[in-house]
């Protein structure tokens, strides 16, 4: 669709495109990073409340309005006791390079939201499916 941004393009969805569902995700979805892969809205978010704990999830759209999640447990977990992201990983990023080469930056609190700090981790994408590279 050709647009110039001005008001007439936009409309006002009124159903929210995900909400909670989950027992992981708690009462909260938030922070929405999307990519556009073969066609298809891939949208990371953010499940529960800071360091509640929160955790990443995934889901797929055709339209960008109506996802359906990859899996019902976290695409990304927060950490163990002692971990730099123990208390969360959250408010997801999805960077894509010149390349083709995808990135997942988010932020992790390992003492209940006192310090935090950013994070990236490479995506590959096989089969309609993200993977966490090492």
């Amino acid at each position: 669709m050709d647009s110039d941004f001005s008001a007439g393009d936009f409309y006002l969805h009124k159903e929210p495109v995900l909400k909670p569902e989950l027992d992981w995700e708690m009462t909260c979805i938030e922070g929405p990073a999307s990519v556009v892969i073969d066609g298809k809205v891939y949208m990371f978010y953010a499940g529960a409340y800071n360091c509640s704990p929160q955790q990443i999830g995934c889901a797929v759209s055709d339209d960008g309005f109506r996802f359906r999640r990859l899996s019902d447990q976290p695409f990304l977990s927060n950490g163990a006791p002692g971990d730099w992201n123990a208390s969360e990983s959250g408010h997801p990023y999805v960077y894509e390079t010149d390349d083709g080469h995808l990135w997942l930056y988010y932020q992790g609190s390992p003492d209940m939201g006192k310090s935090w700090y950013l994070s990236r981790r490479e995506l590959l994408f096989d089969k309609g499916k993200f993977i966490l590279k090492d």
